[in-house]
């Protein structure tokens, strides 16, 4: 936020007598600030009264690097790169995020932490083919992949026909699947 007032003719004189330090001159103004963000004091002096009336140029604090959402997410901020910006990520469904989900750039240029990833939903890769069986899967172990088991002549199913990738509500980046591991055991025709 910047705030400016125009105060008495005598009011640079007093400021001085305040802050004894030298001014920089920019545009044939005397202008001095304390330079700690996020909160500077400038004073300005000029030759006539009311001279800062106008717009006044606000130099903020150190910009952050510019930050790009993860590859297949999205990111928002608040005020892109400047600082006390807040940057808020997600990822689409099939996705989940692995870090921060929200950065803020502080008045010294850093960002709170590193830009997140998102890393696709798959469930644990132990799902094998039985023995004496065989396995289908719509999309390999990918979350939402339908997988489809049978067996050979001779041999019946034990588990589950179809099983499919779902998500975990734990937050990590793997899901599970809707039942165990099915298996082909011997058939054995009763008498």
């Amino acid at each position: 936020m910047i705030q400016k007032s125009c105060k008495r003719p005598s009011a640079c004189g007093d400021n001085f007598v305040q802050n004894r330090h030298e001014a920089w001159s920019k545009g044939g103004s005397q202008i001095q600030c304390n330079g700690k963000p996020p909160s500077s004091v400038c004073r300005c002096c000029c030759a006539t009264e009311n001279c800062n009336f106008g717009v006044l140029d606000c130099e903020r604090g150190d910009i952050c690097p510019p930050l790009e959402a993860p590859e297949g997410g999205y990111m928002s901020c608040t005020s892109g790169s400047l600082p006390m910006s807040v940057c808020t990520f997600s990822c689409p469904r099939v996705y989940s995020l692995i870090g921060n989900r929200i950065l803020t750039c502080d008045a010294y240029g850093r960002w709170s932490g590193n830009v997140p990833k998102c890393q696709r939903i798959t469930c644990p890769p132990a799902m094998l083919t039985p023995q004496f069986g065989w396995k289908r899967c719509s999309d390999d172990i990918n979350w939402l992949s339908v997988c489809e088991f049978g067996c050979e002549e001779g041999y019946r199913l034990h588990g589950g026909q179809r099983l499919q990738c779902i998500e975990d509500l734990d937050s990590d980046p793997y899901g599970l699947w809707t039942r165990p591991q099915p298996e082909c055991k011997q058939f054995k025709p009763s008498r």
